[in-house]
């Protein structure tokens, strides 16, 4: 899926997840919430969370996935 030229900054990175990432997550069981996503797996829990950048501008933008288990 190609995202649409007039997407920029912030609004970018939010349609690459909502296009991109989430459906992909989703597949794979996890569960999101805001820019976090958990999936319980034999009593542990995968997490991963999506940390924008605050420089993302124009026609680019940054995001740091952040990933644990408990």
């Amino acid at each position: 899926m190609a995202i649409p030229r007039e997407v920029r900054g912030p609004d970018l990175i939010a349609t690459v997840v909502k296009k991109h990432i989430a459906p992909m997550l989703k597949e794979l069981g996890y569960r999101k919430e805001r820019h976090i996503w958990r999936r319980p797996i034999n009593g542990l829990t995968h997490l991963i969370q999506l940390q924008s950048s605050a420089w993302a501008i124009e026609d680019r933008g940054s995001f740091t996935f952040n990933l644990g288990v408990y």
